[in-house]
């Protein structure tokens, strides 16, 4: 489960009922530190007893984000664009 600071990933979690440690969630975290999303995501996770992992985000995403946009774009059949990802 992708968290983040926003009140839709919260609301998420609030109502899923995953036993605890069976639903890994993550956070994409900035290269230069923790962001809000990060450290929000990291207390909803421990508040559901869930696993939490940070997703760096650096220079290798950054140099291959055109190969992750096109991604994004054929695994939704094209039914959204980068920016509902990014």
């Amino acid at each position: 489960m992708s968290l983040t600071g926003g009140l839709d990933t919260r609301m998420i979690m609030a109502w899923q009922q995953s036993a605890p440690g069976a639903l890994p969630c993550y956070s994409f975290g900035g290269m230069f530190r923790e962001s809000e999303d990060v450290k929000l995501g990291r207390k909803v996770a421990r508040a559901c007893d869930q696993p939490f992992e940070i997703i760096p985000v650096g220079e290798d995403f950054l140099s291959r984000f055109p190969y992750y946009a096109e991604r994004a774009v054929y695994l939704t059949d094209g039914c959204a664009g980068v920016r509902s990802f990014f």
